[in-house]
């Protein structure tokens, strides 16, 4: 467990620090951690971007529990409807795979400019987040990329983190390895998930795979 005071007044810059102190604890302790606390003080008006921006962090860099917010009623704000809001719309992102079943690694992705986007990564499926720190809109022409090991189709699922809903998905064949995804306009995040899609030659259909499934011998990657 780590605690952290840092960029307590900076809703950007708190999520670059819960990912380099998420990077610590599985690089040097091997093993599940958690930020134990970290906080915003003085400023309500940071809010629910501080919150927010801290906990999908964590999420798409490793953490076994989302990093506890500081709160004592003082200097440090006790926690609002809309902040608890974003935590269930966290929690709904995560009900569509269990991550305990799935070997996944962080991942820092390339990303658009003036944006920061992390990845949990697999074999054959992952998710990320994608972090917009300027004031402007991104657009569609921009593109991140997650390098796969092999030439196969994905399904690309979309998901507004501020209405916990899923947006778009798309079916994205890898080329050269890498899958190149195109981004969905956006203004403060984005997350995704990805699956790797195979097709079953016996019964004609394409089977999504989860990270965890032993595969039949009549499924081949789909050319």
């Amino acid at each position: 467990q780590l605690s952290t005071s840092q960029s307590e007044n900076n809703p950007s810059l708190i999520a670059s620090d819960i990912a380099r102190y998420q990077e610590r604890i599985v690089r040097e302790m091997a093993k599940p951690g958690m930020i134990g606390r970290f906080g915003h003080a003085k400023n309500d008006e940071l809010q629910p971007y501080h919150l927010h921006n801290a906990v999908w962090s964590a999420l798409v860099n490793g953490a076994a529990v989302m990093p506890m917010d500081w709160n004592d009623g003082g200097d440090w704000p006790y926690m609002t409807p809309e902040m608890y809001s974003h935590l269930k719309h966290l929690a709904t992102f995560t009900e569509h795979f269990d991550i305990h079943k799935m070997e996944l690694n962080p991942t820092e992705l390339d990303a658009p400019s003036k944006t920061k986007a992390w990845a949990m990564l697999g074999a054959h499926q992952g998710f990320g987040w994608i972090l917009n720190s300027n004031n402007e809109t991104i657009s569609q022409d921009e593109k991140i990329y997650i390098q796969t090991g092999k030439n196969s189709k994905f399904k690309v699922e979309w998901y507004n983190t501020w209405s916990g809903e899923f947006i778009q998905t798309d079916f994205i064949w890898a080329a050269n390895n890498t899958l190149e995804i195109p981004v969905p306009e956006f203004e403060n995040d984005i997350a995704f998930l990805h699956t790797e899609i195979r097709k079953d030659f016996e019964n004609e259909d394409f089977v999504e795979l989860d990270g965890w499934e032993i595969l039949s011998s009549n499924w081949e990657i789909v050319d």
